[in-house]
């Protein structure tokens, strides 16, 4: 059994539909998005698993691409703080 058929997991256009729904309830309640999707997309035969046909885990490049990512957005968003706060 693949991990995409139905009950076993989510596939492509299933990814687009759950982060345009979890981006407008994040917008709606002021709530910061790292949107690491657009990070992997354009490389993903490059930084995905190849532990499955289709599979939504990465290897060791695509989770180094996913940390570089995170850690830039923590920065930014601690830098941004007021003064007061960083202290």
């Amino acid at each position: 059994m693949r991990w995409d058929e139905p009950g076993r997991g989510r596939t492509s256009p299933d990814v687009l539909r759950y982060n345009e729904a979890a981006a407008r309830v994040m917008k709606e309640n002021g709530v910061a998005v790292d949107d690491l999707y657009s990070v992997i997309k354009p490389r993903i035969a490059e930084l995905q698993s190849r532990a499955y046909d289709s599979d939504g885990h990465y290897n060791e490049k695509g989770n180094q691409a996913l940390a570089e990512a995170v850690t830039k957005t923590i920065a930014e968003a601690l830098h941004q703080r007021p003064r007061a706060m960083r202290e």
